[in-house]
């Protein structure tokens, strides 16, 4: 079973790439390839996107840089990035986070081991230590039956709004919904949202990962941080985010505070 990982990123966390790779190439197992997907390319730093490149191909089976010339929110550019994975499972990564060394390898195994299209597992906070899992993997698993339950009570999809405003939430665990593994299959009837087609209006992740559950009714959740969470640095204010302003615009708003 094989594996495309996606790192969206902006070109200012383009910065943030080389060292992120690193992590990646000295992990248990590698991605079987890597897609950065950088939005506002000509904006960046070409000296760091070359040293992504040199990293990538030496330390990868394949990568591939989208160099976009405009701006790309965060569901628009998972979605293409993703569009372009030639591998049975998707990798989600964040720019500005740190993966666990046995990430891609436990991921893979879960796959292998359960019948799932959607994989969510916890986050750690920036400053704690991974803990290497071993043998049979024993932790927590919420299997679909206990997500359906938790997010869809009367079993209809908007019923997740009322009982749960981050998914997962009802695991009482730290649970990211922006970095799920998914089955490539699943992209043909769910996909990442750009902001004005979300029908809850509370995050792209959150919805992606809510109809990756609803519709095809295959999802997992596992309690093993396999993410270090870094808060938003504000490299965006939230007029940037949402594309109100220009790049660099000024702005009188705070840095949101990014929740996993």
């Amino acid at each position: 079973m094989k594996l495309s990982l996606v790192i969206p990123c902006t070109h200012r966390d383009i910065v943030l790439v080389p060292d992120l790779l690193e992590a990646y190439a000295n992990g248990t197992e590698l991605p079987d390839q890597v897609i950065v997907s950088v939005s506002n390319a000509h904006k960046a730093d070409e000296a760091v996107l070359a040293r992504v490149a040199a990293i990538g191909v030496t330390r990868f089976p394949e990568i591939l840089i989208l160099k976009h010339h405009r701006r790309m929110f965060h569901g628009p550019n998972r979605q293409a990035a993703s569009e372009r994975a030639i591998h049975e499972l998707i990798c989600y990564q964040d720019a500005d986070d740190t993966p666990h060394p046995q990430r891609i390898q436990i991921v893979k195994r879960l796959f292998e081991q359960y019948d799932i299209m959607h994989l969510n597992h916890t986050c750690c906070l920036e400053g704690a230590q991974f803990y290497q899992v071993h043998g049979a993997l024993q932790f927590m698993i919420w299997h679909q039956s206990a997500i359906a339950e938790g997010c869809f009570p009367q079993g209809r999809l908007r019923d997740c709004v009322q009982v749960q405003q981050s998914y997962g939430a009802f695991t009482e665990r730290p649970v990211h919904a922006g970095q799920p593994v998914i089955r490539k299959e699943v992209l043909t009837q769910v996909r990442w949202k750009d902001w004005g087609e979300l029908a809850f209006g509370i995050s792209e992740d959150y919805e992606f990962s809510m109809e990756c559950a609803y519709v095809w009714r295959k999802s997992m959740i596992v309690d093993i941080p396999l993410i270090r969470y870094t808060p938003f640095a504000g490299r965006e204010t939230v007029e940037e985010m949402l594309g109100l302003v220009p790049d660099g615009a000024s702005s009188t708003a705070p840095p949101p505070d990014r929740q996993p």
